[in-house]
């Protein structure tokens, strides 16, 4: 992932931040049946009409841990690229809040604008 990316990523989520859901789920009609992807969807709290809102995708997850989500603090996070020391095209994301979200490990992220 470049570092362009990286840094849309991360002013998306910075203008927005709070999580408004979490989608797992796999495709069950094609060979990939194993592979489990994570729908992220954050916006502004209070959401106005015109506010940004965005969906992260997190593409065939592994090690997926899920904290305390009873907290209403701003999500920030960051994403670390362990490719040269593992697996090829292997990315390591963390989300780090106040409380512990989510941490997973994905091979890649889309983001889009809701």
């Amino acid at each position: 992932m470049s570092k362009e990316k990286l840094n849309e990523i991360y002013k998306l989520v910075k203008e927005t931040g709070y999580v408004q859901s979490i989608n797992m789920y796999r495709e069950m009609d094609n060979d990939s049946t194993k592979e489990y992807n994570l729908i992220l969807s954050l916006s502004t709290c209070p959401f106005y009409e015109g506010d940004t809102r965005i969906k992260l995708v997190f593409y065939n997850i592994q090690d997926f841990k899920l904290g305390d989500i009873n907290n209403f603090y701003k999500v920030l996070f960051e994403i670390t690229n362990v490719a040269d020391r593992q697996l090829e095209d292997i990315m390591l994301m963390k989300l780090n809040t106040i409380w512990f979200l989510f941490g997973v490990q994905t091979l890649n992220i889309k983001v889009s604008s809701l």
